[in-house]
């Protein structure tokens, strides 16, 4: 019989929505006679796999909550897996008692308020909503062992498991190279080498050090793919150099060959569990330069990139980035081998259909530890 899983958070179409595009990847891979993986969906979502949809007669968010918890009434899933979101505390106050509750975590969690940065209301809420769970559920799943790390210490009594994010290996690939059709695509010259940045332009991305790093290597070419940010503009910044390409919106596919094309892959962020934009151009054969201290950190450790060293300010961050830049432009032949290490790694780490069946062997745990509580009762 299946196991029934229920879904706190809404299965998006949209790519920048991380956590739908893991839980659609990995839940059209399991098969509906093990699995029935209970969620609201976008119209475009293509039902397949396990994902069974709850239908919905809006798309209004606070009536498809409405409709999730009539649903979730009906459904009473084995599993519950939360988001850590405010509203999810709706669905734990009303779940039925025997299930096993999941927190499927895609980000660090900074022990105190005070420590993050980059603080608004709505991220307080979240933080508070987020603490509420790791301290109540059965369960934590994460997306690496830096956001594992940050959530010792609450002293969570859920056992923490890691399961990577997964790549369309098919899709990011380095055969996909085509440096005359990204030229002709963005106005650049084939002829000379691309230094690539993919990410929303806020603070935590850091996007500024990208920005800086082109006046320190004028002869290179750097795109910039990303929205900017109502917070902080950084128009005039990139207007200075004369050497920046900023495109703000990209297909998937174009993106897939901006990878291929490119000649190495630049992310300053700060407190990034993961970085799926890091293992897609690892998986396109792209060497990367990474901060420390973060998820695409962890992503790199065995090849395929490069890690800065923390430096107090700003200014030393960039000089750091730019000696670590000129250090691998004056070693081709290290170049060649992390260019060959980054699709192994990607290869290796982020393969959806190894993913999806370490995913099957945690909710078969999970669902165990039902069982034994219902037998305990």
């Amino acid at each position: 019989m299946a196991i029934k899983i229920f879904s706190t958070s809404h299965l998006s179409s949209l790519p920048s929505q991380a956590v739908s595009l893991i839980r659609f990847n990995i839940f059209k891979r399991l098969g509906r006679s093990s699995f029935e993986y209970w969620t609201t969906a976008d119209e475009e979502i293509k039902i397949s796999g396990s994902i069974c949809k709850i239908p919905t007669l809006s798309k209004n968010r606070f009536f498809r909550y409405f409709r999730r918890l009539l649903w979730f009434r009906r459904i009473k899933p084995e599993i519950i897996i939360f988001s850590g979101e405010f509203w999810d505390l709706l669905f734990y106050f009303f779940r039925p008692r025997e299930s096993i509750l999941v927190l499927h975590l895609n980000g660090p969690v900074p022990r105190y308020l005070k420590d993050y940065p980059y603080r608004n209301f709505k991220f307080d809420l979240l933080w508070l909503s987020v603490v509420f769970f790791v301290r109540r559920v059965d369960y934590i799943l994460t997306i690496s062992e830096y956001t594992a790390d940050s959530l010792k210490t609450f002293r969570p009594v859920a056992k923490i498991t890691v399961i990577y994010n997964g790549v369309d290996l098919k899709q990011f690939k380095p055969e996909k190279r085509n440096k005359f059709y990204v030229g002709m695509k963005l106005n650049l010259d084939d002829s000379r080498k691309i230094f690539t940045f993919v990410g929303a332009l806020i603070r935590r991305k850091q996007p500024q050090i990208f920005i800086e790093l082109a006046k320190h290597f004028p002869e290179i070419q750097f795109v910039l793919v990303g929205k900017d940010d109502p917070e902080i503009d950084f128009s005039g910044k990139i207007k200075e150099a004369k050497n920046i390409f900023w495109i703000k919106e990209m297909s998937r596919e174009d993106i897939a060959v901006l990878l291929a094309s490119s000649d190495l892959f630049i992310f300053p962020s700060l407190f990034e569990g993961f970085g799926m934009v890091v293992a897609e151009a690892m998986a396109s054969g792209l060497p990367v330069v990474v901060s420390p201290d973060s998820g695409p950190e962890e992503l790199v450790r065995d090849g395929g990139g490069f890690v800065v060293s923390r430096k107090n300010n700003e200014k030393q961050e960039i000089s750091q980035f730019a000696e670590a830049i000129k250090r691998l432009l004056a070693d081709s032949e290290k170049i060649k081998r992390m260019k060959l290490l980054a699709r192994q790694q990607a290869s290796k780490k982020f393969n959806w259909d190894k993913l999806s069946l370490d995913w099957a062997d945690f909710l078969r745990i999970c669902h165990e530890r039902k069982n034994k509580k219902i037998i305990e009762r």
